[in-house]
């Protein structure tokens, strides 16, 4: 390039067309650092002598090498390098930002291949439990005490199965900043017994003490989220009763200012000083490789730890190996101590009579088509029950009905078109959608295309009944 300056002179078109094609060349022929930093003089140098060019600095005409030198040591000299310097900072700027985004790329890619590969095999390992368990209730179906042992295993594996997708959607939703923060007032006490009671068949199973204090001057109620509560304590629970096989759990709370403090404490198998500041990294295991004692994709801490950053808050670690570890969660929160009667909540176990009421059902997957059929065939409700969206407003438009429970996404007719292709007069008057979907924008999308509420996939059958016990009964409340 310097050859060619020297040689042509830079008042010689033929230098910048030999300048471009060296670029190209190098752009082409050579991949690397050396040849990018390369174009990148060549680019300056080539864009620094064109402005200079443009405000008449230079002028295309040919002058001998001699003259030139003698020309640019004047005047001319300290403008084209005050040019040229500015120029080859802003392009080496825009070259490195470039790089760095490939460097994030590149590391987003490799964490999404580790998710998948770790979810490959914390969703094959409940999947393939719960398919090859079915054939063989089949086989015992006359052995009553046999069925039950088994239909226990699959309704665990699929429970895992939901757990795992459920915190990999959670954990992406947080990153996407599509998490709200909605708080509620709960009444803390009774709160965490209730959680501490679900735990209660793996205490009994590992021999193992769960206990809990509060502190003295703890106030009753308390404001925050719910939803991230839950997480944070679950997931330090769940845990802490994994990793501890004799000993005891203790989980105590005390308040400081505004602030809720929560330990969990095991005396389970500690946590080595090494491990202790990547566990709370997504996909992070305690005993990583494939002869792993314990199950899990990693992602439980991870997403506590996100749900403490979504409440402002810290979490502290203290642990030693085959001693045991010690969580301390601080939460800014808002405190009550006046009572306040909290709502009952009624665990629906059953679903109303709904004899001589018309339920259509929309579901292109036939299979969960057939679950939602006979989750309601107790009702005594009449049932009509469609693959094909197509035919289920064709029927709609041409009887009474009072119940569509549809699915969203279906190839022929999405659940938003459904209910705008019935008028006022055939629209039923109690409108549920089921749906996999969980972005909150999606949500509110199918609020405002006229549903009244949203059951998400996987949905519990409490979660369905009370759902269509509420606005059927607020419908008749409003004939």
């Amino acid at each position: 390039m310097i050859a060619i300056i020297v040689s042509n002179g830079l008042n010689n078109p033929g230098s910048y067309l030999w300048m471009v094609a060296i670029s190209i060349y190098l752009l082409f022929s050579r991949p690397n650092i050396l040849s990018s930093h390369l174009i990148i003089i060549n680019s300056s140098l080539l864009i620094t002598l064109l402005i200079l060019h443009r405000f008449e600095v230079l002028n295309f005409q040919y002058t001998p090498v001699g003259s030139l030198a003698l020309e640019y040591l004047g005047i001319k000299a300290p403008v084209m390098f005050a040019s040229y310097i500015p120029i080859t900072l802003f392009i080496v700027y825009l070259h490195d930002k470039n790089k760095k985004s490939i460097i994030a790329l590149e590391d987003k890619n490799k964490e999404q291949n580790k998710l998948l590969s770790l979810l490959n095999h914390e969703i094959r390992n409940p999947l393939n439990g719960l398919i090859n368990i079915l054939p063989i209730i089949e086989q015992h179906k006359n052995e009553p005490h046999l069925q039950d042992k088994y239909l226990q295993i699959a309704y665990t594996n699929g429970k895992v199965l939901k757990e795992t997708l459920e915190q990999s959607l959670q954990l992406q939703k947080i990153d996407s900043n599509n998490f709200t923060v909605k708080n509620s007032t709960l009444e803390l006490r009774s709160w965490l017994a209730e959680h501490l009671t679900s735990y209660s068949s793996q205490i009994t199973n590992k021999k193992i003490e769960l206990t809990s204090t509060f502190s003295p001057d703890f106030p009753q109620y308390i404001c925050t989220d719910q939803r991230a509560l839950n997480v944070i304590v679950n997931n330090l629970l769940s845990n802490a009763i994994k990793f501890t096989h004799h000993g005891c759990v203790s989980v105590s709370l005390s308040h400081q200012d505004n602030n809720m403090v929560i330990k969990i404490k095991d005396t389970g198998i500690g946590i080595a000083q090494e491990q202790q500041k990547s566990i709370f990294l997504p996909f992070t295991q305690l005993d990583e490789g494939e002869g792993k004692q314990y199950e899990g994709a990693g992602l439980g801490l991870a997403l506590l730890q996100k749900c403490v950053d979504v409440l402002h808050g810290s979490i502290a670690l203290k642990s030693e190996l085959n001693v045991g570890s010690e969580f301390t969660v601080t939460i800014p929160v808002e405190f009550k101590h006046e009572i306040i009667k909290p709502k009952k909540k009624l665990k629906i176990n059953n679903l109303i009579d709904l004899t001589d009421v018309v339920v259509v059902i929309i579901d292109d997957h036939k299979v969960n088509l057939e679950i939602l059929k006979l989750q309601l065939k107790f009702s005594n409700a009449n049932i009509k029950a469609f693959n094909e969206p197509i035919m289920a407003c064709e029927f709609c438009k041409s009887h009474h009905v009072d119940i569509i429970i549809s699915d969203i996404s279906m190839p022929q007719m999405d659940g938003i078109t459904l209910l705008k292709k019935l008028s006022a007069n055939n629209l039923p008057p109690v409108r549920i959608a089921v749906t996999g979907n969980t972005q909150t924008e999606q949500r509110q999308k199918y609020l405002v295309a006229g549903y009244q509420d949203i059951i998400t996939k996987p949905y519990d059958l409490d979660v369905l009944y009370t759902c269509i016990n509420t606005l059927y009964q607020r419908h008749l409340q409003q004939a």
